[in-house]
Order: structure tokens, then sequence, then C-alpha cells
């Protein structure tokens, strides 16, 4: 059998690096740095340790000290325990930023090729410890294994993992947004319907303005879903939420109609989003008040946790209500 060469490593690297980039600028802020895996990792944790690591197999090109470039301490690269390792590296990249994250993973990339290009593939089958010496017994293997396994290997190896958290995180979304009124029913059943108009103050929402706001909100929503779907990157029509609740006088809608209209449209929306096939998430509309484009994942998060933000000022009303009549 042939043994592969430096061409196919480069191959394998590129292919890989682009359906990394693909997936990573297929995200919204939250599906980078919120949504965990089952061991506590974020996205952000899964592309910061794919960098340290291949900053590590940089310096063995280069031969120079593996892990300090991967940012571990001697003590913490003592023994051969790649499970601390990650557990180590996880802690010291955490507090980094998104943008941070893929900022180093640039620059490990950069750094990478650079270290590759003079070396040919005779280099690359010479032993591990051609380029650094184990002791107290030498690796006779290929770097070249190492090399791979720290480049498009390892991408291949935690793509799938990354995918999986986005996926987790949306069907948690999804379902959310599809209990949003069953929430919001539990929560009205223990708010005293004689309290509904009250307002703890002058600027705030009282529970009846806050329920036909919701209905407002909800019909603007699905809209702006189906804008993205059917007319992808088009404006949608921006409202102004307290100008609604003064000018079309909130206090004078009837809430039964108001919860109808939530129930019902809602319920059509989450029966459309539970279908969708994967691509169309990263399609969105434009937001003329923003300025952006909003892809669909951004509304998911921001409209699954709508009511349940709501339930929240619901309950805080009834608690002031409550001390104040006592």
């Amino acid at each position: 059998m042939k043994r592969p060469d430096k061409t196919l490593l480069l191959k394998r690297y590129s292919a890989a690096r682009d359906a990394l980039h693909a997936f990573v600028n297929s995200l919204t802020e939250a599906q980078l740095t919120r949504a965990t895996d089952a061991a506590g990792w974020t996205v952000k944790d899964h592309l910061a340790h794919l960098a340290a690591w291949q900053n590590g197999v940089t310096a063995l090109l280069q031969r120079k000290p593996r892990w300090a470039a991967m940012g571990l301490s001697a003590a913490e690269a003592a023994g051969d325990d790649h499970e601390a390792y990650n557990a180590a590296l996880q802690k010291r990249h955490r507090k980094l930023s998104a943008a941070a994250v893929l900022r180093v993973l640039a620059d490990a990339d950069r750094r990478f090729l650079k270290a590759l290009q003079p070396l040919s593939t005779s280099d690359l089958h010479k032993a591990y410890d051609h380029f650094a010496r184990i002791q107290p017994i030498a690796e006779a293997r290929p770097v070249y294994g190492w090399v791979e396994g720290n480049s498009w290997h390892h991408i291949d190896e935690h793509l799938p993992w990354m995918r999986q958290i986005v996926l987790d995180e949306r069907a948690r979304m999804i379902d959310l947004y599809g209990r949003g009124c069953e929430l919001l029913d539990a929560a009205l059943a223990a708010t005293p319907k004689e309290m509904w108009q009250f307002k703890p103050s002058r600027k705030d929402w009282s529970v009846h303005e806050v329920l036909i706001h919701l209905a407002d909100s909800e019909t603007n929503s699905y809209l702006r879903v189906r804008k993205a779907l059917a007319e992808p990157g088009e404006a949608i029509m921006g409202y102004d939420q307290d100008k609604w609740a003064s000018v079309l006088d909130y206090h004078a809608r009837d809430t039964g109609d108001a919860l109808a209209i939530l129930r019902l449209v809602r319920k059509a929306t989450h029966s459309l989003i539970s279908q969708l096939p994967e691509r169309t998430w990263a399609t969105s509309y434009f937001h003329p008040e923003s300025g952006t484009q909003v892809r669909l994942d951004d509304w998911l998060a921001t409209y699954a946790v709508h009511i349940p933000g709501h339930i929240d000022q619901i309950q805080r009303n009834v608690a002031v209500w409550r001390k104040r009549r006592a």
C-alpha cells in the first residue's frame, strides 16, 4: 500500500477546514456560546480545543515544546491523561468570547500551514522522536499520524459533536416555543382576575396589556418566520410595541380574543417550524430597526422565551399587587 503523502494530507485538511468554516458561519452567537453538550462543552469550547491541539502539533513540527504551545503548564502536562489536558484547556479558554476563539482558530490554521510548508512527504514519515525526543522511551512511529490526528481528522471527529449541540438546542427551543401557551395558561390560573388591569407603575404593563401584546407580537412573529422562508433576505415590518399598547388602547381590547389568537397563531407556527429541513434554518429576514439580517435560529431564540419572559412579568405584578393589598 502506498503511504499517504503531503498532497493528500493538505487535500483532506482543506476539505475539513472548509466544512468547519461553513458550519461555524451558519451559527448564531448563542449557538456558539450558550448551548452545551452532555459534558458541558459549547461549540466555542470545541473550537478552542481544536486550535489548542493544532498548535501543539505545529510546535512539534517546529521542534518546539508541544504542551507549552497548547497552553498547558508543566504541572498540567505531567503524566499521560488526555482527559485532564482537555479539562485544563477548556477551563483556560472558557472566558474567551466567540470572536476571540475564532481568531485563535484562524491563527492556529495559519501557523500550522506555515510550519507544514517546508516539509516534504519524507519528512512527515520520519519518526516522532526526530522532532521531539520522548524520554525514557523513544517514539519511532511516523509523525504523519500526529499531524493527521490533530488537523483534518480532529475536525472530522468534533464536527458531528458540534452539529449535535446545535440540533439538540434547537429541538429544545422548538419544544419550549410549542409549550408557551400551556405555560401561560398555568400562570394565568394562579393570577387573580381582579388584578389583571393593575399596573405596578405608570410605565409598567398590566396583565391585561401583556396578554394583548402577546397576541400582537405573535402575529408579527407569524409573518416574520414566513417572510424569511418565502422571501429570504427581504425586510419585515417593524413596530413600536409601546405605541401599539397606548394608541390601540390595550385595556379596551378583549383578552379572550387575544388568547384565542395567540394559541391559534402559535400552534400554526409551531407546526411549521417543527417540520423545517436543516438547511432552511440559515435563511433570514431583514430587520429595519436593527439594520441586520435575522436568521431563523435568532428568531427562534427570541420567541421561544417570549412568553416565559412575560410570565415572569405577570408573576412580579401579582407579587406587587399582593404586597400592596396586605
